[in-house]
């Protein structure tokens, strides 16, 4: 299993699993966008908007949504938890405001402008590494108490995908809807939450699940394509009340009809100049003709697990 996660010193990069090359195709640093290129995996990262991860492709296969989807919820980006800190929108020193980078020979850093909100002061470090051995790339997200006071919360990593696929996890000790949504209509096959976006779409209304995770990861498919995200498994005690360690929430066809896939790291308390670091690994990988993929696939469960 991965290791990583949520800590008040920082993660370690997971490891194990298939045999990748050990070199990057190409240069990061492509017309002002940051990329990691290696085997068919295309992972890029644009700086000037939040630091935020723009585009994951295996070959010609895309996996996150673009802005002609919705104009400001696509890509993949960090958030703190709790969202009754900030409400809506964001803070743009979070979400969208410029990054400043360092790039690496395999790696790039990247840190975020001063945010405030909710009496909290923060700023946000993101590390994108490229995984060779598991062929994927590791995000390590830090958050850092830049202010005078003590606060606490946690890391909310949040991935757009296209409506049709397939998104699925073990859950946990616990699920819930959050207060003022509605809830997600999901299958519960062989202890492995099912969302299905075209048998399920939200018509009339956004729809949300909160969960405990269990096993550290969650996995959606597209077509032939899945992304697996890991993480450290964590207790159900250890979330942000109200949230959950995985979330799944889709939008109306009305708004984009996205799926936001997210995971949470652990509430901490941070005292002024403390951090804590949240680590997601993202691992693509085609999946095998004879694996089926439909809610309850036990191939299909069997073969995200041999990636991990």
């Amino acid at each position: 299993m991965s290791t990583g996660g949520s800590s008040a010193s920082g993660g370690d990069t997971a490891s194990g699993g298939t045999t990748q090359p050990d070199a990057l195709d190409g240069p990061i640093e492509r017309d002002g966008k940051l990329v990691l290129e290696f085997d068919s995996l295309v992972f890029t990262v644009d700086p000037a908007f939040g630091g935020r991860i723009v585009s994951v492709r295996l070959g010609d296969d895309e996996l996150l949504t673009d802005a002609s989807v919705h104009p400001e919820n696509w890509g993949s980006t960090l958030w703190t938890s709790p969202q009754n800190d900030w409400g809506w929108p964001p803070p743009s020193g979070v979400d969208s405001d410029p990054y400043t980078p360092t790039v690496g020979d395999d790696s790039f850093h990247l840190v975020g402008p001063q945010a405030e909100f909710a009496g909290k002061t923060v700023t946000i470090e993101k590390d994108f590494a490229a995984d060779f051995a598991r062929g994927g790339v590791t995000a390590t997200y830090t958050i850092r108490n830049t202010g005078s006071s003590t606060f606490s919360l946690a890391a909310w990593e949040v991935s757009r995908v296209a409506p049709g696929g397939l998104t699925f996890c073990p859950p946990g000790d616990s699920a819930s809807t959050p207060g003022g949504s509605n809830p997600l209509e999901v299958d519960s096959v062989d202890g492995v939450t099912w969302f299905d976006s075209a048998a399920h779409p939200p018509d009339d209304a956004p729809k949300k699940l909160n969960a405990d995770g269990k096993e550290g990861w969650m996995a959606h498919v597209a077509g032939d394509v899945v992304l697996i995200q890991s993480f450290t498994d964590l207790p159900a005690s250890a979330a942000v009340p109200g949230d959950g360690e995985v979330e799944i929430f889709a939008q109306t066809a009305a708004n984009g009809g996205y799926v936001e896939v997210e995971n949470q790291g652990a509430n901490l308390e941070l005292s002024a100049g403390a951090s804590l670091s949240h680590v997601v690994t993202w691992i693509v990988r085609r999946v095998p003709s004879e694996v089926v993929v439909e809610v309850g696939s036990a191939s299909l469960l069997a073969f995200v697990r041999d990636q991990l």
